[in-house]
């Protein structure tokens, strides 16, 4: 608490694991902090919430696990300027309501998402196409969380899931690329 205290003014990017409520609140009020990756043990919305109201922010990674009670951030976010934005959130619709409150600006997405079962994401063109992405240049699906748990896919569902993807974003995005970090090896 000490170190971010006394660095609030000078931090442009910042790495947190775990942060409790006042942590957030000193990252908050940082006025330099540009990106921020976060990994929360058991994310809150009231948590998720809290990084999000930094008011300069371009850049946010944001990890939680599975069992997160985040089902309520689906229309709790405010609009936003994030123009990178790298999510392991779940459920879906929680990290999708993170892509919304960005739709506007945000230009790189990496999003966490299956393409098979048992946590396949067979949704996620339609869910990606109501989201309005006019500035996304660059959506990377992510197969493996920060923690190294892999999502399932094989070479033939990540392809045709990425293919579903593009074709639903082309319309609105004519110069989006869509990448698989694991078969298409970036990050």
């Amino acid at each position: 608490m000490l170190v971010l205290q006394r660095a609030a003014a000078s931090v442009e990017v910042l790495h947190v694991v775990g942060p409790q409520e006042q942590h957030l609140r000193v990252v908050r009020a940082m006025p330099k902090l540009r990106e921020l990756h976060v990994a929360l043990p058991r994310a809150t919305v009231r948590e998720l919430e809290q990084v999000l109201a930094v008011p300069e922010l371009a850049g946010l990674e944001a990890h939680c696990p599975l069992d997160s009670p985040l089902a309520g951030l689906r229309c709790r976010l405010p609009a936003a300027g994030l123009q990178w934005l790298r999510t392991a959130v779940y459920p879906l619709s929680a990290a999708l309501a993170l892509v919304r409150a960005h739709a506007a600006t945000l230009r790189e997405l990496q999003l966490l998402a299956a393409s098979e079962q048992p946590y396949g994401c067979p949704d996620l063109a339609a869910e990606l196409r109501t989201c309005r992405l006019r500035q996304l240049r660059r959506l990377v699906l992510l197969r493996r969380t920060l923690d190294a748990v892999p999502c399932r896919h094989t070479v033939d569902t990540c392809r045709r899931q990425k293919i579903g993807v593009y074709d639903a974003l082309v319309e609105s995005v004519p110069d989006v690329t869509v990448l698989c970090n694991a078969c298409d090896d970036v990050e």
